[in-house]
C-alpha cells in the first residue's frame, strides 16, 4: 500500500512540474509576444508620426504655394488695371488732339 501510495505521489509530483514548466513556457511565450506587438506599436507610431511630419511639410509648402500664386494673381488684377488706365489716357490724349487738329484746321 504504502509502494503504491509513494509512486502515486511521484506520479502527481511529476505531473505538478510538467505543468509548472508548461506554464512558465506560456508565461514566456505570452511575454515574447506582447514584446513584439509593443515593438509593431512603437514602429507603427513612429512611421505614422512621420508620416504626419511630411504630411504637415507638405500643407506648409502648398499653403505657401497659394499664398505666392495668390500674390502673382493680384500683381495681375493691378498690372491690368494700369494697361487699362493707361490705354484710356492714351485714348483720351488722342482724341483732344483731334480735337485740337479740327479746330486749327476750321480757324
Amino acid at each position: 500500500h504504502d509502494a503504491r501510495m509513494k509512486a502515486h505521489l511521484e506520479s502527481v509530483e511529476a505531473s505538478l512540474e510538467a505543468m509548472t514548466w508548461e506554464r512558465e513556457q506560456v508565461a514566456a511565450s505570452f511575454t515574447s509576444q506582447r514584446a513584439d506587438i509593443q515593438a509593431g506599436t512603437d514602429q507603427f507610431a513612429e512611421s505614422f508620426a512621420a508620416h504626419a511630419s511630411a504630411l504637415e511639410a507638405h500643407k506648409q509648402s502648398l499653403e505657401v504655394k497659394i499664398s505666392s500664386t495668390a500674390r502673382v494673381e493680384d500683381r495681375q488684377v493691378e498690372l491690368n488695371e494700369l494697361r487699362q488706365r493707361r490705354e484710356a489716357e492714351k485714348a483720351f490724349v488722342l482724341d483732344r488732339m483731334f480735337a485740337e487738329d479740327d479746330n486749327n484746321a476750321r480757324a
